[in-house]
């Protein structure tokens, strides 16, 4: 559900996995992730209740995370995917949905991560309006603008960033590069650009069509011509969703990178990201 419910005519009919327990995944410091993929978390704040409890009935198609962002940075996370709405003049995190998290707390939460890890590496998070809040733009940007100002200590600026240098050999520490790839939001803070090449699922319509591009992944890199970042370096966002339950469309993917894990780490791809990152975080050694 991150651009629209995708209906399917039949789903594909895969056999669940066993859900990793907790116990089993890997801690690791985001220090030792610098030098290799970064990983990434879609919908990074949709764990926890939603704002207005009586809809919790819609949590399944809501919920991509279920770690909090601490236990995301614990667990060597550097990418982020934050959606904003807005509710009685107060900025939260959604993803169709409001969730109780307002951006605020989620930056503070941040802010003192990287207090106690000042040789973390920096942090890459999508700031941009939830598709359903577009009505309400007008609204949210002045708000997040104010929000931003107030963590200028914590932000990468445009004017003093070298994006020439390939994001895994940076070695700017403790900050946020805050970007927004499709004009809902500005700031001398947000980099207005995507930030590199990218393969998704959201639009695919199916599981096998997700799987198709996969296979053809490099042609799919190459159709991309908007501005970048970094357009020389590729990334993976496993965000298919359909008219299911997102925990069965999550392990369906689970099984997508199971079945492509040679050609993915051949890739050496720059940034992988997904749902549920418990959940595949050690198909990849991490």
């Amino acid at each position: 559900m991150s651009k629209g419910v995708k209906r399917t005519s039949r789903l594909p009919s895969l056999r669940l996995p066993t859900k990793c327990p907790k116990s089993s995944i890997k801690q690791y410091s985001i220090i030792e992730s610098m030098s290799r993929t970064i990983y990434g978390t879609h919908n990074s704040c949709t764990y926890g209740p939603l704002l207005n409890q009586c809809l919790f009935v819609v949590t399944p198609w809501v919920r991509n995370q279920t770690l909090s962002i601490t236990d995301q940075l614990e667990k060597g996370v550097r990418w982020f995917d934050f959606r904003v709405s807005i509710e009685n003049g107060t900025i939260y995190l959604s993803h169709t949905y409001l969730m109780e998290h307002t951006l605020k707390d989620i930056l503070d939460e941040m802010v003192e991560y990287l207090k106690n890890k000042p040789d973390c590496p920096f942090l890459l998070i999508h700031l941009r309006v939830d598709s359903h809040a577009l009505a309400n733009q007008a609204l949210i940007e002045p708000l997040v603008r104010d929000i931003l100002s107030s963590y200028a200590s914590l932000c990468i600026e445009k004017d003093g960033f070298d994006t020439s240098i390939p994001l895994l050999q940076n070695n700017t520490k403790g900050k946020i590069l805050f970007y927004n790839s499709n004009a809902t939001l500005s700031h001398p803070s947000i980099f207005s650009s995507d930030l590199m090449p990218s393969v998704y699922g959201w639009d695919t319509g199916s599981m096998d069509a997700f799987d198709e591009r996969l296979l053809q992944m490099d042609a799919f890199y190459a159709a991309q011509t908007q501005p970048f970042l970094y357009p020389n370096e590729r990334m993976i966002i496993f965000d298919y969703s359909s008219n299911a339950p997102l925990w069965y469309t999550d392990r369906q993917q689970v099984q997508l990178m199971q079945k492509h894990k040679a050609r993915l780490l051949d890739k050496h791809l720059t940034i992988m990201a997904g749902n549920e990152i418990e959940d595949w975080l050690t198909i990849f050694g991490a």
